[in-house]
């Protein structure tokens, strides 16, 4: 069984059928889903440098804020944020943060 704000308690096993649960399962990020008031001020991460990390039984897992306000479609975010952590951990992958890093450098050295 699960509580789901505003719909109530749902049996999992019934709704989805049994081969649906499972005994365990690890869990690879967390993802913190936070209100964002319009005109509010925005002091997210935008960038996507890095993860935070939070503890989980004494694990640290990676941990992302992701603002959201109505009319998101926040499966959709949710997936991209798990797609984005996932290329993060592939080895040789450049992030678009150190593409933009190198052509700055790149730039500030044309004009001296």
């Amino acid at each position: 069984m699960v509580e789901v704000r505003g719909i109530g308690i749902i049996n999992i096993a019934e709704t989805y059928g049994y081969q649906i649960i499972m005994e365990e399962s690890p869990v690879d990020i967390v993802i913190e889903l936070l209100h964002f008031e319009a005109g509010s001020v925005d002091n997210y991460e935008r960038i996507g440098r890095s993860f935070e990390s939070y503890k989980v039984l004494g694990t640290k897992i990676p941990y992302i804020k992701i603002p959201v306000s109505s009319g998101r479609n926040i499966a959709n975010i949710v997936e991209t944020a798990v797609s984005q952590l996932k290329l993060l951990q592939t080895p040789g992958f450049k992030r678009p943060v150190d593409i933009i890093d190198v052509r700055l450098r790149n730039y500030s050295e044309d004009d001296e």
